[in-house]
């Protein structure tokens, strides 16, 4: 699946969790990391693709990572 296609669906989930629970709910936190991940890894290809690189497993846990951190 494509990651705009993942994040699309997570929007979707996110706002009906912040609906049903609330956005102080783990599951609603977890779905909004989840958010922020698709989007980092994203926009980390993008970045790539303009320098001609490809997507590699540790640059994508690396952002991963650091997300995580903040």
């Amino acid at each position: 699946m494509h990651l705009q296609s993942h994040l699309t669906h997570e929007k979707k989930t996110y706002d009906i969790l912040v609906k049903q629970l609330g956005e102080e709910d783990s599951r609603t936190q977890d779905s909004q990391n989840w958010m922020k991940t698709f989007k980092a890894r994203e926009l980390q290809m993008n970045a790539q693709k303009q320098k001609g690189q490809t997507l590699d497993a540790t640059s994508a846990q690396k952002a991963i990572d650091i997300l995580k951190a903040s």
